[in-house]
Order: C-alpha cells, then structure tokens, then sequence
C-alpha cells in the first residue's frame, strides 16, 4: 500500500434539530448505490463541496433540516486524521486535526496560498505545487485539487460517458488533463518544460526591437549632428591615440616644471626662514644695547656717588669731634646711642674706593660686551641684506620664468584633456552605434520557425504498468472478455482484449471506467 494519500471514512451532515446523518465509508473503492431519488448524487456532492467544489449540493427536501457537511479521512502516511467541515450555504472550510486543534481554509485553490484545502488535500498526497501543461505550447500552472477530483468522485453521469475518464468533456481543458492523468502515473510533474513562442508573438517582438534600435540609431545620430561629428569611428580611434602620446608628453614637461618650481619654492622657503632668524636676532641685539647703555649710564651714575662718598669720608676724618658726625648735635646736646662705636670716615672712604674698582671693572667687561654686540649687529645687518637680494632673486625667477611655465604647461593639459573627454563621448556614440548594428544583425540572422507543439498526451509506455494493474483487477472481478488490457493513444483511454473501452454498452463502460 502506497504511504502517501488519504482515504475517505466518514461523510456526516449536522442540523440544529435534527439527528445527523451519517454514511461510512472504507479504504479503497466505494460504490454508492440504490433506487432513484434516495440521495446518491447528493452524497457524491455534498463529498465534493466540501473537498472545495464551489457549487452547492442540490436543494432536496430530505436535506433542508441540515445546514453542515463534514467529512472524516484518514491520511496515508501516519493514519493521522482530520475533518474537513463546511457549512451547505458555502463559505470557508473548517479543518480540524487530531488533537482538537482547528484553522480555517479557503475553499477557492490558490497557487501562492497554503490555507487552502486544495493544498490541504495536495499535500497528503505528495502534489502540492506540482506544476502541469495548459497548452501545447508549454505554458504550466500548478496542480490543483479540482484537477484530481473528477477521477476520484464520479458521480453515475460521468461513469457511464463514452469519452475517456482522462477527459471532462471541455476540448479546452483536454491538455491540463493529459497532463494531470500523467502526473498521477509516474510522479513526474512538468515544471521543467520551457514554454515557446508563437510565430506571430516573435514577429510582433522583431518588430518591436527594430523600432526600438531605430529610436535609439535615431537619437545617436543626432547627437553627432549636433557635434558636427563627420569622422568615422576610426578615425577618431585614430585621433585618440595620436592625442593621447600628445598629452603623455604635456603631463611629463607638467611634472617637470613642477619639479623645478617645487625645488625654487623650497630655495625661497629657506631663504625666507633665515631672513626670519636674522631679523628676530637684530630685535634682541637692538634690545640688548638698549640695556646695555642704561647700565651703561647706571655704572657711570654709581662711580661718580662712590667717588662722592670717599672724597667725603676723607674729609670727614680731617675734622675735629666738635658735633656729632651722625647728627651734627653739639657735644651738650649729642645722643647718647651715637656715641655708639660704627664705621669711621675713613673706613667709609675705602669702602667706596673698592666699590668703585669693581665698578670700574664691571664698566669695562660692559664697553667689551657693547663692542661685540655692534660687531654682531653689523654682521647681522649684512646677512640681512644678502639674504633679502637672494630672497628677491629668487621671487623674481619664480614669479618670471617656472610659474608662467607651470602655467602654460597645465593649461596645454587642461585643453588636451578637454578636447579628449570630447573624442571619448564621440567614441562612445559611435560604439553604440556598432552595437545596434550587431544587434540589428543578430535579429535579421534570426528565423522565425514555428515551435514544434510538445507533446501532451498520455504515451503507451507511460501507461504500461497502469494497464497491468486494470488487467489483474479485472481477473479478480472475473470481467467476461478481459483477459488482456492495452492504452491507445489516439482515444487516450483503455481497449479491454481489441475492443476500445467506448464501444461498450452502459454497463460495461461504467464497470471499465
């Protein structure tokens, strides 16, 4: 038995008044039958609406007392089971799992959904996104439960049809049918088929990419009209490259003079930084001979106090004691505390004689100090003036000779790169004009063939395992005349021992469907 699928158990309808009604059913084939008028069609429609059919079931009188359909199955793979509930007036689909959980499902398929019961259903059986043909020409679209539907609930109109059970009757539809039959034979969906093109759909194209590169011939030629262009494509390769060596030249003299204008500025970078150094040191020596006078002057001022200062000591000492030499008190009236032994008139005068020495001395280092400074104040105003003529010559050469080369050479850069970045717009127009051309080309290479139509219907070998299986079933049946089953192609349905399946009364046909 195949681990994937599901199978129908049970089909209940509930009212709010009424007792349910409830048909059980088995794993395999079920045949509903019975008199007229006893609800076998109703029970085949009430199953399909709430497997997602969007019609109703029929209104009968029996059934006005019940308002919901629900329908137990039991999936293959884990015997895990569901109920798939849904109110007779329509609406979504209740689907409710074994452990009492519940989610609601749309009963309409729809590819890019999963809470669908069309997904649902597909899923137990492996189906889910599974694509199939809609024509000849390979346009595919995903399975769908309403697909699979009619060949698992027939109902006694279809059963006794004497078209093929592969086909619902809809010419329309005969290729999606082919191809689902397919599917459920081998496994092997058609999501690898490349859909073709019709013959007028790629005349219709053609014609769009010609009026689509005419457009844009159109526009570029008029852009090198507007450029008085008249050169071909290459000429103006030609140009370019005689350009291109010409501005290699040009950015070569550039760097050059470049060079030589960079080693002149850093000559007159260094010239006007010892210019800097020169005039910052005859700042300080101007400062410092500034001082130097004043303690010139200062010297001079203390020598002639200490000279002063002895002359009166010395005199000092010659007088007699008759007043005080501190006050000048007579002896009656003189102060005791100055009576006071201190320093003598004499001693007074040497004093000042000795600090007039070192004076003297100070005074002389001072007038050596003073010459030095003039000497470097000297020194220092010629570097000034030669570094200002080197500082002035080299302003000049700059200002005369590298900078107006500089100049000229980067403006014969600037205009070649100019006239450059014009022959490249002029290259690229003209490179897309050979691309057109390509293409144009390719196009007028390409043929329109007509596609050939693939394949849609169900092969003999694609149903020789199928054919064996109906064969031993109808042994089992013990079907009169049945001893050998084959497919024929051209009818897409079954020949039962030489005699196709549609030549049998209504009897057979439904046993053989």
């Amino acid at each position: 038995m195949s681990d994937i699928g599901y199978f129908i158990t049970r089909l209940t309808l509930d009212g709010p008044e009424v007792e349910s009604a409830v048909i059980e059913l088995s794993d395999g084939l079920n045949v509903i039958s019975g008199p007229s008028n006893t609800g076998k069609t109703y029970i085949a429609q009430c199953i399909d609406f709430v497997l997602g059919a969007s019609k109703s079931p029929e209104d009968i009188v029996e059934a006005r007392p019940y308002d919901r359909a629900r329908v137990a199955l039991t999936a293959r793979s884990k015997a895990d089971e569901y109920e798939l509930s849904r109110s007779l007036r329509g609406g979504d689909i209740t689907l409710t799992t074994s452990d009492g959980s519940s989610k609601s499902l749309n009963g309409k398929h729809s590819p890019s959904s999963i809470d669908t019961v069309s997904y649902f259903l597909l899923s137990l059986c492996g189906l889910a996104g599974k694509k199939v043909l809609k024509n000849q020409r390979g346009t595919t679209r995903t399975v769908s439960f309403r697909d699979i539907a009619r060949l698992t609930l027939v109902d006694e109109e279809s059963i006794i049809k004497r078209e093929s059970p592969i086909h619902s009757g809809r010419p329309t539809d005969s290729t999606v049918e082919q191809s689902v039959f397919r599917l459920l034979l081998t496994g092997v969906d058609d999501s690898s088929v490349v859909e073709s093109k019709e013959v007028k759909v790629q005349k219709a194209e053609s014609r769009g990419k010609s009026e689509i590169l005419d457009s844009l011939e159109g526009e570029l030629r008029g852009r090198l009209a507007e450029m008085n262009a008249d050169e071909s494509a290459d000429e103006v390769r030609t140009r370019r490259q005689r350009l291109d060596d010409a501005l290699a030249g040009v950015s070569n003299s550039l760097d050059e003079q470049r060079a030589n204008a960079s080693s002149v500025e850093e000559e007159r970078r260094s010239a006007w930084k010892a210019l800097q150094r020169v005039e910052a040191r005859q700042q300080v020596i101007s400062q410092l001979r500034e001082r130097f006078a004043l303690l010139s002057e200062q010297y001079n001022s203390d020598l002639e106090r200490l000279t002063s200062i002895a002359e009166v000591g010395a005199r000092l000492g010659e007088l007699k004691e008759e007043c005080c030499p501190v006050c000048g008190a007579l002896a009656e009236h003189h102060n005791v505390e100055h009576g006071e032994e201190g320093a003598s008139p004499d001693m007074v005068a040497m004093a000042s004689v000795a600090e007039s020495r070192k004076v003297h001395t100070l005074l002389a280092d001072l007038g050596k100090t003073i010459v030095d400074t003039a000497d470097e104040a000297a020194n220092l105003g010629t570097d000034r003036t030669s570094l200002e003529g080197t500082l002035r010559e080299v302003t000049e050469r700059l200002q005369r000779e590298l900078r107006p080369n500089v100049r000229i050479a980067l403006d014969d850069y600037k205009e070649l790169h100019r006239e450059r970045t014009s022959l490249d717009e002029l290259l690229s127009l003209h490179s897309q004009l050979e691309q057109i051309a390509s293409l144009r080309q390719a196009q007028e290479n390409e043929k329109l063939e007509k596609s050939e139509s693939i394949v849609t219907k169900v092969s003999v070998a694609e149903t020789e395992n199928f054919c064996l299986e109906i064969q031993t079933l109808f042994e089992e049946w013990q079907l009169p005349n049945a001893d050998r089953v084959v497919f024929s192609e051209d009818a897409q349905d079954i020949v039962v021992s030489g005699r196709p399946r549609s030549s049998d009364g209504k009897g057979v046909r439904a046993i053989t469907h």
